[in-house]
Parts: C-alpha cells; structure tokens; sequence
C-alpha cells in the first residue's frame, strides 16, 4: 500500500480524501471525507506519539520504550 500523498504532484496543492474501497467486496464509497490531525505528523513523529499514548503520557516509560535520555522525550 502506497503511503498517503499530502499535495499533488503537478500543481502542489493539497489534496483531499474523496474515495475508500474495500479490495474483500469490491465496495467503493465516495464522499469528501477529513484526516485525523495524526495522519499530518511524519512518520517518526506517529511513532512517538503512539509510544507516547501506550505509556500514558508517562515521559520516563516512554524513556525507557525509545531507550533515549529523558530531555530529549521532553523536547
């Protein structure tokens, strides 16, 4: 599966979200459909926040789950 594009190619606009299918049933529905906030972070910045979340926002476990120092979680 492709990763989700942000802007267009030709034209660098941002683009939006107007077609979900399903490959089990051949379903497609269409609409204009919004992204969560989290699908705008790159993808070492969702890999933090989801660390951050399993830890409960608990900076020294998330610490200890990326094995960095304790300023660098707070920065």
């Amino acid at each position: 599966m492709n990763k989700r594009l942000k802007q267009c190619p030709v034209c660098n606009s941002n683009l939006e979200i107007v077609e979900y299918h399903c490959s089990s049933c051949d379903t497609s529905i269409k609409g204009k459909f919004g992204i969560g906030d989290l699908s705008l972070l790159t993808a070492t910045q969702q890999e933090f926040a989801k660390t951050f979340l399993c830890c409960s926002g608990n900076i020294k476990e998330v610490e200890k789950a990326l094995n960095i120092s304790y300023p660098t979680v707070k920065n």
